[in-house]
């Protein structure tokens, strides 16, 4: 993947992705943010669910013997790496999408370094469940849907070519950039063994497991805490899909911390924006690191 203009003394961006993604989700968007953010990004990751894409095919056999990898399980897996060798003594922007902002908010505050090294996050339609919880709450309906909608989504195919086609002309799939199309298609898709049917790398049954609401809540719960302590950026689609324009509201209200840093929407889109216009994606991102200073890193542990 080409990575254009990286500066050596500028940030590093970690990314993390949604429920039945990909780590490669990313990488459009990162090539454009390369190419258009003059020198401010190092270097850029993304961190695959562990039974998520290729992941999935690796831990296959681990995956045979537990019901499902939990956002806590991923949640585990970005703390790991944020105190790992490979970003000791780097200053990092965390960036997250759906359901890995849950994972983002409960990542953060199990950290154990001296030093916070994470400046920032940008967080593209933040899902967690800011409490409290309604009687007939439209959120927890929503989750509900969510999950009927996984389990009766057709996820194998015959070829291939069927399944390119498939995806080309259904919802939300039509609806996404051609680059993230043959993204996922390459890497979300695999062939059977000793068959030419192609199925999804994501079973199902990994997906539905973490929509429940429970952990979304108890990240709703600290992310007061969260946007006191980091500034928190959020970006949303136009269209209001997954949560009501009342409810993104919350996120903002000001009350119990929940104060963010800076709000924008990319027109012309809806939940998937990461997925449909990567490179305004990228252009939001941009704007935020532009903002950034490299020198926050002591002051936000001090927070903590």
């Amino acid at each position: 993947m080409p990575l254009g203009n990286a500066t050596r003394d500028g940030l590093t961006l970690v990314f993390a992705h949604g429920l039945g993604s990909h780590k490669e989700q990313w990488e459009t968007m990162i090539s454009s943010l390369f190419k258009n953010a003059d020198g401010l990004v190092k270097e850029a990751w993304s961190l695959e669910w562990q039974s998520h894409g290729e992941s999935a095919s690796r831990n296959a056999l681990a995956l045979e013997n537990r019901d499902a990898v939990s956002i806590e399980d991923y949640a585990d897996l970005i703390r790991h790496f944020v105190e790992s060798p490979f970003l000791k003594g780097k200053t990092i922007v965390a960036v997250g999408h759906s359901a890995s902002t849950t994972a983002w908010t409960l990542a953060v505050f199990q950290l154990t370094i001296p030093i916070c090294p994470i400046v920032a996050f940008v967080f593209f339609e933040p899902v967690q469940l800011i409490p409290p919880i309604v009687e007939s709450d439209i959120r927890i309906k929503k989750g509900i849907m969510n999950v009927q909608a996984a389990q009766s989504r057709k996820t194998t195919f015959q070829n291939m070519q069927q399944a390119e086609k498939y995806f080309r002309k259904r919802l939300p799939w039509s609806l996404w950039d051609p680059r993230i199309i043959e993204t996922f298609l390459e890497h979300g898709l695999m062939t059977l063994p000793n068959s030419t049917e192609v199925t999804t790398k994501c079973k199902a049954s990994q997906e539905v497991w973490s929509y429940e609401p429970y952990v979304h809540l108890l990240a709703g719960h600290l992310y007061g805490k969260l946007c006191t302590t980091f500034p928190v950026h959020a970006i949303f689609g136009e269209r209001p899909e997954m949560y009501s324009k009342k409810t993104r509201d919350v996120y903002s209200d000001g009350k119990e911390g929940r104060v963010l840093a800076s709000v924008a929407f990319i027109p012309r889109t809806g939940h998937l924006l990461v997925q449909e216009r990567p490179d305004e994606a990228a252009q939001h991102i941009a704007r935020v690191l532009s903002k950034v200073s490299l020198n926050k890193v002591d002051s936000i542990r001090a927070h903590l």
